[in-house]
């Protein structure tokens, strides 16, 4: 008996394309449509919403409420940031001693290297990897209440484990002292390597169980047989995705128009000696000696005749560094945002467009038939000479005849001669 084969109903395709597969109230996201989506206001809901312009942006609070509506805001802020962002061609550093920093360690703040010479030996590079803030051990602020009590009794039963755990650290240390030096030989046997955990407890500043639990992870993740995933946070927060090393920041990143603002007292670059400087919409510092000597503009001064002076403070900017202290948390019961009051700490360093090209012997674009044809001896000119004419005017002694040169030459060479005699004994005296 032959059977129709049945149409796939097109509801599974509608949901793929649709907002319902990836909306979760959880997650801070932005959506957005364009075309003809965008004008007649389809934003792949259940619902139209009356925001009609083109390369806009929304959050979703719910997408269907009891009273049958779909609740959103606007979100143009936030994109507009992160083009802006996008505009400044710098990759994110990360401080060990700031809360993303904590969070990832120093194992989450290395990128690839992408060079034929590494910036550290293999041994320096391991030790940074194992002694890492941010060690992959399970997140006790995700897990429910009875999740968290199994966990606790989990816990609770590798005491005697632990304990010899910090015995073998112990003794490390041990070992590692009588390498480094020879006075502890004596004082400091290695049997003696007994702990007490009840004092090891005492001491908040340990991280001895953090680095146990970090170990008891890494075991069960590099088990062949296991099916247990490390979670491994993003390493700028998800700030940029691109890993471009710093030789391609300085070469290829585009300069952007900026402005000078004078420093108040007690403000942003009062410990830098420095000004503000406002670079594409972003607020950062910038040292009096890299700003290219262009002068600050005093904020509330007015000239009487052409009131505010405009083109003070203009100048051609880069970006030095960027500091990334503290990322928005886009993930919880209330998703924070970018303009949160202290979701978001970010801070920049600029430096003017010459002080940074003038360090560059070759400033055309790397590769570019000017980069190559440029000749690098042009750079070394030698000095200018004085002409002959203006000799007198400036007191130089005026070049010695012929006759006369020939004159002093002989009478060089008799004196000479007579001291020779002398040493000698030849001449009487």
């Amino acid at each position: 008996m032959n059977t129709v084969p049945v149409a796939p109903s097109p509801f599974a395709a509608l949901l793929r394309r649709s907002k319902f597969a990836s909306w979760d109230p959880n997650i801070g996201q932005l959506y957005t449509t364009y075309g003809g989506h965008a004008h007649r206001g389809d934003w792949g809901l259940k619902r139209s919403i009356a925001k009609r312009h083109r390369n806009s942006c929304i959050k979703i609070q719910s997408i269907d409420t009891r009273f049958q509506q779909t609740e959103w805001e606007r979100a143009s802020h936030e994109s507009h940031w992160m083009k802006k962002w996008s505009e400044m061609e710098r990759d994110p550093d990360v401080s060990p001693y700031h809360q993303w920093g904590k969070t990832t360690g120093v194992q989450g703040g290395c990128g690839p290297i992408d060079s034929d010479f590494e910036i550290q030996p293999p041994q320096m590079q391991k030790l940074l990897v194992d002694d890492a803030i941010g060690q992959p051990v399970p997140n006790v602020y995700a897990m429910g209440e009875r999740e968290l009590r199994h966990y606790v009794d989990r816990i609770r039963k590798t005491r005697p484990e632990f304990k010899q755990f910090v015995e073998g650290e112990k003794l490390k240390e041990r070992e590692k002292d009588l390498k480094s030096s020879e006075k502890y030989k004596l004082d400091y046997p290695l049997t003696d390597t007994q702990v007490d955990l009840f004092a090891d407890a005492q001491n908040g500043a340990s991280s001895d169980h953090l680095r146990f639990m970090a170990q008891r992870t890494r075991q069960k993740v590099e088990d062949p047989t296991s099916t247990t995933l490390v979670q491994v946070p993003h390493k700028n927060a998800g700030l940029s995705y691109t890993h471009s090393p710093r030789l391609q920041d300085i070469f290829l990143s585009k300069p952007l128009p900026g402005r000078i603002v004078a420093n108040k007292a007690g403000g942003l670059a009062s410990r830098s000696s420095g000004n503000v400087a406002a670079v594409g919409g972003f607020a950062g510092e910038i040292s009096r000696a890299q700003s290219d000597g262009v002068q600050a503009l005093q904020l509330g001064v007015e000239d009487a005749t052409t009131g505010l002076k405009t083109d003070l403070g203009k100048g051609v900017f880069r970006v030095s560094r960027v500091l990334l202290e503290k990322a928005p948390r886009v993930v919880g019961p209330v998703p924070e945002s970018l303009y949160d009051e202290g979701a978001t700490k970010v801070k920049m360093t600029f430096r003017g467009w010459a002080t940074a090209n003038s360090r560059r012997e070759n400033g055309h674009w790397p590769g570019s038939r000017a980069y190559v044809a440029q000749d690098l001896r042009q750079n070394f000119l030698p000095l200018p000479s004085v002409p002959r004419k203006n000799r007198d005017n400036l007191g130089l002694p005026k070049p010695v005849d012929g006759r006369v040169a020939s004159n002093i030459l002989d009478q060089l060479s008799q004196v000479l001669a007579l001291n020779g005699r002398r040493r000698r004994g030849d001449d009487k005296l």
